[in-house]
């Protein structure tokens, strides 16, 4: 069982969450936690990103698997340094787009556009 801990009321509760009998792993999501710490969309913020390597430090402190979605692959290694267990590379919508500008740029006879730098989604 993987929870989610994705609101800073859960955060502070991250003990008690993970001594529950049955929880195999901790989800830690950077987007919601940012929304509840009044930041929503900015998981770039250092007040965000304190979290999150708090979130990785005190769950490896507790011997649990943490896990982390990041949006690119800059932000994955962050992540990975920060301590966490495993890491999601972007989600299905994000790489769809970004196939898919891909392709339309291919059919239009254009390069593909740059991927869009995003602040806290993936």
């Amino acid at each position: 069982v993987i929870v989610q801990i994705e609101t800073l009321a859960a955060f502070e509760r991250l003990p008690e969450i993970a001594a529950v009998p049955g929880v195999d792993s901790i989800f830690i999501g950077p987007s919601d936690l940012a929304a509840s710490m009044g930041l929503l969309g900015d998981i770039n913020s250092a007040a965000v990103q304190d979290k999150l390597r708090e979130g990785a430090q005190l769950c490896r402190k507790l011997d649990k698997p943490v896990g982390i979605v990041g949006p690119n692959p800059e932000m994955v290694g962050r992540f990975l340094d920060y301590g966490y267990t495993w890491v999601a590379i972007g989600s299905d919508m994000s790489l769809m787009v970004g196939r898919a500008q891909e392709w339309l740029g291919k059919v239009k006879g254009q390069a593909p556009a740059a991927a869009p730098k995003t602040q806290g989604g993936y």
